[in-house]
């Protein structure tokens, strides 16, 4: 039963992070340490830039039969993709701009607050980095909770499920998304 808690509160928090994509085929990805694909900075969400790459794995400079200067075929990388990632998530950017749409929805007369709340996330992503100390290589580790944690949480929520609260955020917080309401449940 703790595991199946467990895995379903783990569901419940990756479902609300990541977004399945179909993306092609035909590029080799990146793995890392765990395994995972990879595939940089700006590609599935604004991080550095206020815009997602568009430098797409079926563009021409970036067929893996081409992409060696000393191929007969070479195609080099126009210069607007130079230093791009490859884009192999689809049109990220027309989700992204959805996402800023509804949040300036949501705030209708203040709307010009979730552009201004949004450079300051990707300025504070640019920024904070450097002050962070990871404590594993890794930079977090996944370990299993004490029997004794796990029992408290649980019980706090058997005690306090349907009781949850809208979780107020400030005027354009884009660190949230503004189509379903976020619930919390207080301590």
């Amino acid at each position: 039963m703790i595991n199946n808690i467990a895995n379903t509160l783990l569901t419940f928090i990756i479902s609300g992070i990541v977004i399945v994509v179909s993306a092609s085929q035909n590029h080799d990805y990146e793995y890392n340490s765990m395994h995972q694909k990879t595939y940089g900075v700006d590609v599935s969400f604004p991080q550095h830039h206020s815009k997602v790459s568009t430098n797409y794995d079926y563009l021409p400079h970036n067929d893996p039969k081409k992409s060696s200067p000393t191929h007969p075929n070479y195609v080099s990388p126009p210069h607007e993709y130079k230093d791009m990632p490859v884009q192999r998530l689809g049109n990220r950017q027309d989700f992204y701009d959805t996402f800023m749409e509804g949040c300036r929805h949501h705030e209708r007369s203040e709307h010009a607050k979730c552009d201004e709340t949004e450079r300051d996330r990707i300025d504070m992503n640019l920024r904070q980095p450097q002050s962070m100390v990871n404590y594993t290589d890794l930079g977090f580790e996944k370990i299993k909770a004490p029997t004794k944690v796990f029992k408290a949480i649980k019980k706090f929520w058997d005690d306090n499920k349907g009781m949850e609260d809208v979780e107020e955020w400030f005027t354009g917080n884009t660190y949230t998304n503004h189509v379903s309401l976020l619930l919390v449940c207080y301590l």
